[in-house]
């Protein structure tokens, strides 16, 4: 299983090779990055979309209630 999320988390960072702003693929990576425990990468890349949102780049409702779950899940992990 930890494989499939490795994988994920990949294909995640090669898309935001493509495209550095991309906070549909730092949403994918931080929610790869949460599952596996990697707590500072994953609050490294919430700030980052946490800005793209702050700054008005990202606009999509569904993108944002995204970003406030995976922001939850940082916030509780233990």
């Amino acid at each position: 299983l930890n494989k499939n999320y490795e994988a994920a988390a990949e294909a995640a960072r090669h898309a935001l090779r493509a495209n550095a702003e991309s906070a549909e693929a730092m949403l994918l990576l931080v929610a790869c990055l949460l599952t596996v425990g990697d707590y500072n990468s994953a609050g490294t890349y919430l700030g980052e979309v946490g800005e793209l949102i702050d700054g008005g780049r990202v606009e999509d409702p569904h993108l944002v209630r995204l970003y406030r779950g995976q922001l939850a899940r940082y916030r509780l992990r233990s």
